[in-house]
């Protein structure tokens, strides 16, 4: 269903939600989630409504997986699109890797990659899983979109930013959307930002550059596009663009030739006196 039809049918009052909520959850066609559970209903309502999803849909396209909602990758891309950023899928049956690359429209000269293979899933302890063995490429290309996602846009996937699959789900559909069973979740924590190569060039940069401390930390934020202007709210990716574009720039102001040394000026030149005015007393004859 579009988010034209969703957005054309008319806002429920909270009671009325509560009643849809409660009528719902009795249905037999509901996920098991959902279930004789109205809150989960309107708590999955919510999330739906800020993606442009109907009540009913928001139920079969967001899962609940050990009280976090979850989506399918297929929500979580079109959910990146719909924010107006570019998102492309790179895969390679061969070799069976896929790789996600994301755009975002306010910072169009940096892609954000995630590539996902065989042996990174080994690694992850999921290509024993049921799905990586029935949809091994499908499963690929779920993860990296869902990574890739996380780290380039976290903002424009409302909150729901994992598949079921990636909650611990076991039973999933080929795009990671589960319907969802009681196990604890097993979350992909995220990677360890590590500052130590900003910190080191932050001293430089501000000598090359004529900064002082704030002015210094206020032109790396902004170049990385990180918009509380403090280099500890740095994701990865930001962190080693961050130290690239200080190297950079401290580079750049090396190679600048010294301003040259003003010329000193010619000292003056006087002619000799003619011969006739060779003694002091010649020249001021006459006074």
């Amino acid at each position: 269903m579009s988010n034209e039809i969703a957005l054309q049918q008319p806002a429920m009052t909270f009671a009325e939600q509560m009643q849809y909520a409660k009528t719902v959850c009795q249905g037999s066609l509901v996920p098991s989630a959902y279930r004789g559970q109205p809150a989960n209903v309107l708590i999955a309502m919510d999330f739906g409504r800020s993606m442009g999803l109907s009540p009913a849909e928001s139920l079969y396209r967001i899962t609940v997986i050990s009280g976090r909602p979850s989506a399918s990758a297929e929500l979580i891309a079109a959910n990146v699109r719909r924010a107006g950023h570019r998102l492309r899928v790179t895969k390679d049956n061969r070799a069976r890797t896929a790789t996600c690359e994301i755009v975002r429209r306010d910072d169009p000269d940096f892609t954000f990659t995630a590539t996902w293979d065989m042996a990174k899933a080994q690694q992850a302890n999921l290509s024993n899983k049921e799905n990586w063995k029935k949809y091994p490429m499908a499963m690929l290309t779920a993860r990296s979109i869902t990574e890739c996602a996380r780290d380039a846009c976290p903002e424009a996937l409302y909150g729901v930013v994992y598949t079921g699959e990636e909650l611990g789900a076991s039973q999933t559909g080929p795009d990671g959307a589960a319907e969802p069973v009681a196990v604890e979740a097993t979350v992909e924590r995220a990677p360890e930002v590590d500052l130590q190569p900003v910190r080191d060039l932050f001293k430089p940069f501000m000598a090359a550059t004529g900064l002082d401390s704030a002015g210094a930390m206020a032109a790396i934020c902004a170049a990385v596009g990180c918009s509380s202007g403090n280099m500890h709210d740095m994701t990865l990716m930001q962190a080693r663009r961050a130290a690239s574009w200080m190297e950079e720039e401290i580079a750049a102001r090396k190679a600048q030739p010294e301003p040259a040394a003003p010329e000193p000026e010619p000292a003056p030149v006087y002619e000799p006196a003619p011969a006739e005015y060779a003694t002091d007393d010649d020249l001021l004859g006459g006074f």
